[in-house]
């Protein structure tokens, strides 16, 4: 065998074996995710019964009625009367069902035996691991090697902000976050080899990723404004890569087809009206292929992708106003991020000095992450992060040559280092690495403008995971092949300088050139990962021993809906199967998945009605009247209160209005609703008791009846 033909054969040797480890790893990852859901206490790994409130109760419905349809579609799932009682709402286009297909699907061909809550867990835990092969996929592009995409698939899998839902039944961002990973990778392929079938490819996982989960629309859109970034500090368009138009194209497509992203018109949104104007200018550049790249051709092209966005913005505008679907939709998410950029991530004391939308929004997953908590969630990734952004400032900065880029990029590392990390051991080596490697990630050689757009993109997600605690998961994902290539970068470095310091040779495998033996350079590249292996295998193991899921963390609170779900199961003749139920959209989704009763108030808010039911019930509890509640029941054409006086008053006062530590209002619904006098409870204007907590568990539940009473 020649040669030539040995080398083909090894490179599909080196991919076989890269393969094998990214399985082993998928498998590694999937397993601590299914440990860490039972390991946890007051997980019941055989009755889903009082872990399902909130979007998990709601997910869990529609696997069900999926099941019921022997895997299809429901015939009812375009008019369903349990959501959104007294109307009927189509499932369908106001809820990204996709998981829950998935599920019922595995569940019918693999679940005889084994509870549907478990399965649900089994079929999420592997999936959520899928995300590695994004990270192995893209690592791969931007480094070449095998060996190197192997160890970023290690880091993502040890990096605890990809546990961020570890042990909910049910989430929405463990779908799509997985073929979201996967657009990235196939789309650094597209960029190197433009052909048609890679930008398909990427913009059917994009497709997939935008049609299973309403946020991600918000990622996508922060992946635009990247490219943005780098077309006005360019002027270069990654549009006029040809046959880059086949990506924007089939996601316009394909989302006509997908109920939920025709509803929402994906296809006016933020991110294809940004898109839309990149395009447009793209289109401009190819009218005149020869012409010279003066200021006046980069003005003329930067006018045009102005003017596409501006028009797409507009027939938006005019759109969602004919409609009332679109941006309309969303408005909710703008008056919360222009909240907590104009507060810094604080929330403010007076909640009445942000919209209803923003307060909302504000909460649980939502709220503002802590640095510190977040430095623990990406560890040694993270922190390769900080060397990143020193090896691209060049790029954003345009200084290209001399020592003053060189010295700035130092000081914004050790600058960072010090703000962000305190002295303890493990950071000591990694202070240690920094020290001694940092010269090689300052480079100019390399100019890949894919790793300067993924540094960028990142640390758009560090800053948008600060504001909200749950895109900590977009850390996880990025940092882990943003390490590997600063790492490869630094191993480029040794083979043609060797171990210098500015210039100043260090290393004994340094030739008389400068530059390092391919086995030295890779033994030092090898070092540095073992060590940033070993810290974050480190935090690791601390998070798996310390972590708890505080979603499960009140057994008391879980005992209770269990008894109050049975109790209705018992009690058909006191509350009828068909009878809705009010209530907040927690305890809301608890009733639906275990009862079947109809609900209100539903957990999503990706529409204008179910935020104004929102806004009216917390309003009207908390802020109003008894005889309020009753009107407000009357116009919803139901004849049950179900209140948990410490979720409404302890968990959402700030929503309807009320500061923090402030008492409720005098003459409140709530006041009487929280007393644990039974002579108040029973003595309801208009309301009649009917199911009632046991004391001895934390007497949180009251279930009420409408009874004639004030009008």
């Amino acid at each position: 065998m020649t040669s030539a033909e040995r080398a083909p054969a090894s490179l599909r040797f080196r991919h076989g074996i890269g393969i094998l480890f990214l399985l082993g790893l998928i498998a590694f990852c999937a397993q601590s995710r299914i440990q860490g859901a039972l390991k946890e206490p007051n997980f019941d790994a055989e009755s889903a019964r009082g872990m399902l409130r909130s979007d998990p109760g709601l997910l869990y419905y529609f696997v069900e009625r999926i099941l019921e349809a022997d895997g299809g579609v429901p015939d009812d799932f375009d008019r369903d009367p349990r959501v959104a009682h007294p109307i009927t709402v189509s499932l369908l286009e106001d809820f990204t069902i996709a998981q829950e297909f998935v599920v019922a699907w595995c569940y019918r061909w693999f679940g005889d035996g084994v509870p549907l809550h478990m399965m649900c867990v089994y079929v999420m835990a592997i999936f959520a691991s899928l995300s590695a092969v994004g990270v192995y996929w893209l690592s791969l592009e931007l480094t070449g090697k095998v060996r190197w995409a192997v160890i970023a698939a290690a880091l993502f899998v040890l990096v605890p902000a990809n546990y961020r839902t570890n042990g909910f039944i049910l989430i929405r961002e463990d779908f799509s976050v997985p073929w979201f990973a996967l657009h990235l990778g196939v789309l650094a392929t597209a960029l190197r080899r433009p052909r048609v079938g890679w930008f398909l490819a990427s913009g059917v996982a994009l497709t997939l990723a935008l049609s299973s989960w309403h946020a991600m629309g918000f990622v996508v859109t922060l992946e635009v404004a990247t490219a943005w970034a780098w077309f006005l500090r360019t002027g270069r368009n990654p549009f006029t890569v040809p046959r880059s138009w086949v990506l924007p194209l089939s996601v316009a497509l394909l989302s006509l087809f997908v109920p939920v992203l025709r509803s929402k018109w994906l296809l006016l949104s933020l991110p294809m009206q940004l898109t839309g104007g990149l395009v447009l200018a793209a289109w401009w550049a190819r009218r005149n292929p020869g012409a010279p790249e003066t200021s006046k051709t980069r003005l003329t092209h930067f006018a045009a992708a102005v003017s596409g966005t501006a028009g797409m913005f507009l027939i938006s505008f005019l759109a969602s106003r004919w409609s009332g679907a679109g941006l309309a939709d969303y408005s909710h998410v703008v008056e919360f991020l222009l909240a907590k950029i104009r507060t810094l991530g604080q929330l403010p004391r007076d909640p009445n000095s942000i919209p209803f939308g923003a307060r909302l929004l504000w909460q649980g997953p939502f709220d503002t992450n802590h640095p510190v908590r977040m430095y623990f969630d990406t560890t040694a990734t993270g922190l390769l992060l900080l060397p990143s952004l020193a090896a691209t400032l060049p790029f954003w900065t345009g200084w290209e040559r001399g020592w003053l880029p060189r010295l700035c990029s130092a000081v914004l590392v050790a600058i960072a280092f010090c703000l962000l990390v305190p002295l303890t051991t493990p950071r000591i080596w990694c202070l240690v690495f920094l020290a001694v490697t940092g010269p090689a990630w300052f480079d100019r050689r390399d100019r890949d403008p894919r790793l300067a757009c993924l540094t960028l993109f990142a640390l758009v997600c560090v800053l948008v995971a600060y504001l909200v605690n749950r895109n900590i998961i977009l850390c996880g994902l990025l940092l882990p092949t943003l390490a590997v290539t600063i790492l490869f970068r630094m191993e480029l470095h040794f083979r043609e300088s060797g171990w210098q310091w500015f210039g100043l040779p260090l290393g004994p495998g340094a030739r008389s050139s400068g530059s390092m033996s391919n086995t030295h350079a890779a033994l030092a590249a090898s070092l540095a990962a073992a060590l940033a292996f070993g810290v974050q295998g480190y935090f690791f193991q601390v998070f798996t021993e310390r972590a708890n899921i505080s979603w499960y963390q009140n057994r008391m609170m879980l005992a209770e809906i269990r008894q109050l779900v049975d109790w209705l199961d018992r009690n058909e003749e006191v509350v009828p199967r068909h009878e809705a139920i009010l209530s907040d959209f927690t305890n809301s989704t608890a009733v639906l998945a275990h009862t079947r009763h109809p609900i209100v108030l539903q957990p999503k808010y990706e529409t204008a009605e179910a935020r104004r039911r929102a806004e009216e019930y917390f309003t009207t509890m908390i802020r109003g009247t008894l005889a309020d509640v009753c009107q407000m029941l009357d116009g919803y054409e139901c004849r049950f209160l179900l209140v948990d006086r410490r979720t409404v008053w302890d968990g959402f006062s700030y929503i309807a209005g009320i500061p923090a530590g402030n008492p409720p209002p005098p003459d409140s619904a709530i006041r009487t609703f929280y007393s644990q006098d039974s002579r108040v409870l029973e003595s309801v204007p208009g309301l009649q008791l009917v199911y009632r907590s046991p004391q001895a568990l934390g007497d949180l539940y009251r279930l009420y009846r409408r009874v004639p009473g004030p009008e």
